[in-house]
């Protein structure tokens, strides 16, 4: 199970946010949170038998994230969930759905 946690911006994402304009603290806070989600889901699959590895890793963009593990670990199968954008923000943000099925070896 990989969960990608995007720097946390300290602002709105703009075309002149520097890329160094991030908020640490949340970006831990995120990381946390997720750990702790992927944690209860390997539990459940554990519990059914499935051998589980949980990772949690920070990059900047998250279809490149995912494909780079994928291709590294070579894996077979990518299965999403959603974040739960929709129309404009899908629009502006793209989906990464999209791009992973766009650039999956598998």
């Amino acid at each position: 199970l990989l969960h990608v946690v995007v720097p946390a911006a300290l602002g709105p994402a703009t075309p002149l946010t520097a890329a160094t304009d991030f908020d640490p603290e949340r970006t831990v806070r995120e990381q946390a949170e997720a750990r702790e989600q992927l944690a209860i889901v390997a539990r459940r699959l554990a519990a059914q038998g499935a051998a589980v590895e949980t990772e949690v890793v920070v990059a900047n963009q998250v279809a490149p994230a995912i494909l780079g593990r994928c291709r590294h670990e070579d894996h077979d199968l990518i299965a999403m969930t959603t974040a739960g954008r929709s129309g404009g923000q899908r629009l502006l943000v793209g989906s990464v759905a999209e791009a992973c099925v766009a650039g999956a070896e598998c």
